[in-house]
């Protein structure tokens, strides 16, 4: 079953789906850590395809939609935070085998340094008693996290990021317009200012073997396989590479169908569509070096060649996924049991 979500104001969810034959679909709220006053309880039933629900409150719900004999879970996606543009929530996608990943047990982010007191509101009731920050410490002292719980775990897990660091190597644009433009004339680089991306792809392979690398998404599994009921969110500067790899691993453990964990990835795309639109007009006053912007441009994007690096690394060096989880990564089939027995569940099941 196909079914749109979309958060209308604080108040009101609209939601479409399938129901070419005008079949009674029923519409319950499944009880969840966010305590609407509506949750566990039938909240609609029509013959239409859409509906509006309005809730008395401002929350993240959960609903599972009846419609003959198919039923499906679905919550909100993307948070609809002041001061965040990438958080959201990883569940939702099916896997394989015909499970889905939970809603409300996974979510990745960019870093929570701008969270807004509405922001906090917002997520405190969530469940996320974990956060995994991949950021470098001089990262996490620019911008420190702002938080919502005073017994939040926050475990600093650093993936070797060389991307990141010369992202992060100028202090304003002009600096690194500069340092960008001089390494484009000296020839003597070996990193190549243009907009292959190939810093990025390099970057990707690096995931999967630099020992830093492995060390830290190791971690990250572990930490998930003890998580049990609470919710754990990780996170990077933008969320976008060292997240989006990390949340692609722990997809790919799951067994999640390869066309999700791509959609996922590249949602980043569109949720810093705008902020990279800005980024990149506040560049081209900098500079008209076609071959600088389009490396800035390649830096800020995801693309599908960069996860296909990781992947290509992994198929190189282990031949499999599974054999890089056991072998490169040191998770044992317990650990997996555990992952897929936390984050798993029925299309059509239970609560949250």
């Amino acid at each position: 079953m196909n079914i749109i979500f979309e958060r209308i104001n604080q108040r009101e969810i609209s939601l479409k789906w399938d129901n070419p034959q005008g079949l009674s679909t029923t519409v319950d709220m499944l009880p969840t850590r966010t305590y609407g006053a509506e949750s566990g309880q039938q909240l609609i039933e029509t013959t239409k395809d859409n509906c509006v629900i309005h809730h008395r409150s401002f929350f993240k719900p959960t609903y599972r939609l009846t419609c003959g004999n198919q039923s499906h879970i679905v919550s909100e996606r993307v948070l609809p935070l002041e001061g965040a543009n990438n958080f959201r929530d990883a569940g939702g996608y099916e896997t394989e085998d015909g499970l889905m990943v939970r809603w409300g047990k996974l979510y990745r982010s960019d870093h929570l340094h701008r969270l807004t007191d509405n922001d906090l509101i917002y997520l405190q009731p969530l469940g996320i008693r974990s956060v995994v920050d991949y950021r470098n410490a001089k990262e996490a002292a620019k911008q420190p996290n702002r938080l919502w719980a005073d017994d939040i775990q926050s475990v600093f897990y650093t993936p070797d990021a060389s991307s990141a660091e010369l992202a992060a190597k100028a202090s304003n644009d002009a600096e690194k317009i500069d340092f960008l433009l001089q390494l484009a004339k000296s020839g003597d680089s070996q990193l190549a200012i243009d907009n292959s991306g190939k810093i990025m792809e390099d970057q990707y392979r690096d995931f999967i073997h630099h020992p830093d690398s492995v060390d830290a998404f190791r971690n990250m599994l572990l930490l998930l396989a003890q998580s049990g009921e609470w919710a754990v969110n990780q996170h990077c500067r933008g969320g976008k590479d060292r997240t989006g790899f990390g949340i692609a691993l722990v997809h790919l453990v799951l067994g999640v169908k390869k066309e999700s964990i791509y959609h996922d990835y590249m949602l980043t795309n569109v949720l810093r569509a705008e902020r990279n639109s800005r980024r990149m007009a506040q560049y081209r006053e900098q500079t008209t070096d076609p071959n600088v912007l389009g490396f800035l441009s390649s830096m800020m994007e995801t693309r599908y060649s960069y996860l296909d690096a990781s992947l290509d690394e992994i198929a190189q060096r282990y031949g499999s996924v599974e054999r890089y989880i056991r072998q490169g990564l040191g998770i044992d089939q317990q650990t997996i049991d555990c992952l897929k027995a936390i984050f798993l569940t029925a299309k059509s099941g239970g609560t949250v």
